[in-house]
């Protein structure tokens, strides 16, 4: 929902999205740490695909960003790629800020493994009700995030642990829209979605 309310607020701008996994980390109000490189991809919501002249509108951003140390690539799947990130979100996010572990911890226990899969279950059915593409090997993507960010903590762990405003509407808020705009049943994410909110409030 971020791009359609972006493009709300900028009539007339061609916004762009991107999906990163550069690990940056947020010391201070004036300071950032780059925790490690990653690949940036950059695209057109709902372009559907690169053409020429697309690629050459944004050539001087690749190359500026290039300068800069990020690694960019522009892409025709975008959108499809910001739904992965999501779901990927969805299932870990909530479930390590409601627990407070570190991301490989969700996989040590089979009753977090089974609201895992809950949660991943029914984001597809959520993403099949609504036509968005995903891979096959989805399960196994977000079984690998989780071991190869095992020590991380997640950001929404962090706005938790922090008492600051979390993504958590963002993020499995809007499958719950989703779900409600496409006339199906998503009450895994509401659920998670209410707890974090009501952490927040109490810690308030």
């Amino acid at each position: 929902g971020h791009m359609d309310r972006l493009k709300a607020i900028l009539p007339g701008w061609t916004v762009l999205a991107a999906v990163t996994t550069e690990g940056a980390k947020r010391t201070s109000y004036t300071e950032v740490f780059h925790a490690g490189s990653g690949d940036t991809v950059i695209g057109e919501s709902g372009i559907g695909h690169v053409s020429r002249e697309i690629g050459g509108r944004w050539l001087n951003l690749v190359q500026a960003l290039k300068q800069a140390g990020f690694y960019p690539v522009l892409s025709n799947d975008i959108d499809n790629m910001m739904f992965r990130k999501l779901m990927i979100n969805a299932v870990i996010n909530p479930l390590t800020a409601l627990w407070r572990i570190p991301n490989g911890e969700l996989l040590k226990s089979p009753a977090r493994m089974k609201l895992m899969k809950e949660l991943y279950e029914e984001t597809l059915a959520v993403y099949d009700a609504c036509g968005i593409r995903y891979e096959e090997d989805m399960w196994d993507q977000i079984l690998n995030v989780c071991t190869a960010t095992s020590g991380n903590t997640s950001s929404m762990l962090k706005d938790v642990l922090a008492g600051s405003p979390t993504e958590i509407g963002w993020i499995n808020g809007s499958i719950a829209d989703m779900a409600l705009k496409a006339g199906v049943q998503a009450p895994v994410n509401e659920l998670v979605t209410r707890l974090i909110e009501g952490i927040i409030a109490e810690e308030d």
